[in-house]
């Protein structure tokens, strides 16, 4: 990893090896998972090197640095599943900075109306529910949700639903 310490006038390249622990999983395998990824991490550089395990019967391979861009959490307030292809499911911009997420969704009765763990950005405004019209379709309204995120603080709030 290369936490740009050097600055960036600096053409010294400042790289560290990093170990799997409490920071990362997965450095000696082909899928680096960041653990708990944080803004300041923003613009670190990473990369692979390869090399034969008894040093003698290769040269070095070095992957070109991947840079770590950091996208803050962003929840829209409405969105409008109607088909037309614009807003049709509900984005969280940033979720796939954690690595694990949950997300419930309430109508305004308090009645859970939608569950996901690791949710993947794809909520169409349906309901797993039977009884909310059509093929499970909520109606146009506000609706409640709770994000729960890695180990933090859960994220509430309100989004309305507008399917026409």
């Amino acid at each position: 990893v290369d936490k740009g310490t050097a600055g960036p006038a600096s053409r010294v390249n400042q790289w560290e090896n990093i170990n799997n622990g409490s920071d990362y999983l997965g450095t000696q395998s082909n899928r680096l998972i960041i653990i708990n990824p944080s803004t300041n991490m923003n613009g670190w550089r990473y990369r692979m090197v390869a090399f034969s395990p008894c040093f003698v019967c290769g040269n070095v391979v070095e992957s070109n640095p991947s840079t770590l861009v950091f996208t803050p959490l962003s929840i829209p307030k409405a969105f409008s599943p109607n088909g037309d292809g614009f807003n049709d499911t509900w984005v969280i911009k940033g979720l796939n900075n954690y690595r694990t997420n949950r997300l419930t969704i309430y109508n305004r009765w308090e009645t859970k109306v939608y569950e996901k763990t690791n949710y993947q950005n794809d909520w169409d405004g349906s309901s797993y529910i039977a009884g909310f019209g059509g093929e499970n379709t909520l109606p146009n309204g506000v609706y409640f949700y709770l994000l729960e995120l890695d180990n933090e603080e859960p994220i509430t709030g309100y989004i309305y639903l507008k399917n026409e």
